[in-house]
């Protein structure tokens, strides 16, 4: 279980929308304009972090102190392949302000209680909290849909980059040992990402889809400074190298999810919305948005 639990509730329904060119209306394949909302729960991440005992034998990759895999099976059955969660808004103040969340899917279970029974999205080694709440450490953010086969916009992308979201401000963290002492610094990361197999169709001028993706392609990257205040145990400086993938534990046990943080027994619906003009961003609140329920979590 996590230290500090702390939860915020929120609409979410599985929408992916985004502003549609005049290009568009007339059948023509366009990726939509910058902008929006991006979440999912249904990836998974794999990778590696190194650790440092300076920032510049880091930023170098110098002198590397130790090598630490994140989804590797361990005998203890203590952490395994990872589960993600994502919520970044961008120019879609009607669903939040410019929120930033990265984190590891942790509320999920499959017994009594939040997390219960789940090492791949809860605390463990590779744990990730990448929280900031509004959007202050972000350096840029973009996101579109592309890829019109005719019938569907099928992909959906997110890039982002940004600096210096600390534990105080942010409530950033990451395991990269253990999850008693991991708060710290996300001196620069970079997430680009991008998903596919979605369904997205015109509806009241954007684009709009409402089911999982399929497949993903794309990375977390990070330098992070552990500077822990309870234990210097484990601090230093960490590179993260994520690999996202369609592996996820939550939703292979789709149907089976118990606790106050599902979806009739499901994970929570994906959520993707790209430059929603205000009166499409209100009717969207007020109607989809109304009718199904998503939890958004935190862990501080």
């Amino acid at each position: 279980m996590l230290r500090g639990l702390h939860q915020i509730t929120l609409c979410k329904c599985a929408i992916i929308a985004a502003t549609v060119t005049a290009a568009a209306f007339t059948g023509v394949a366009s990726a939509a304009s910058t902008g929006g909302v991006f979440s999912t729960d249904r990836l998974g991440y794999t990778g590696s972090v190194v650790r440092y005992a300076t920032l510049a034998d880091a930023q170098n990759a110098a002198n590397p102190v130790d090598t630490i895999a994140i989804g590797e099976n361990v005998s203890d059955n203590n952490y395994e392949h990872r589960d993600a969660s994502f919520y970044f808004v961008d120019n879609a103040i009607a669903y939040d302000t410019d929120y930033n969340i990265l984190v590891g899917s942790w509320w999920y279970s499959i017994t009594t209680g939040s997390g219960n029974g789940n090492i791949n999205g809860n605390t463990g080694v590779g744990f990730m909290q990448l929280y900031d709440e509004d959007g202050s450490t972000d350096t840029s953010v973009s996101m579109d849909f592309s890829n019109f086969d005719g019938t569907y916009w099928t992909d959906f992308t997110l890039s982002a980059e940004g600096a210096n979201a600390d534990t105080a401000n942010d409530f950033a963290r990451f395991s990269a040992i253990d999850n008693v002492y991991d708060a710290g610094t996300y001196l620069e990361y970079a997430l680009d990402v991008t998903v596919s197999g979605l369904e997205g169709s015109l509806s009241g001028g954007e684009i709009v889809a409402n089911n999982h993706p399929t497949g993903v392609t794309g990375s977390f990257t990070a330098i992070f400074e552990l500077a822990d205040p309870d234990s210097a145990v484990n601090d230093g400086f960490y590179t993260i190298d994520l690999i996202f993938d369609m592996e996820n534990w939550a939703f292979a046990n789709n149907g089976m999810l118990v606790g106050p943080y599902e979806e009739g027994g499901n994970i929570y619906s994906s959520l993707f919305v790209a430059n929603v003009p205000v009166p499409a961003a209100v009717w969207l609140f007020g109607s989809a948005l109304g009718l199904l329920g998503w939890a958004r979590r935190r862990a501080v």
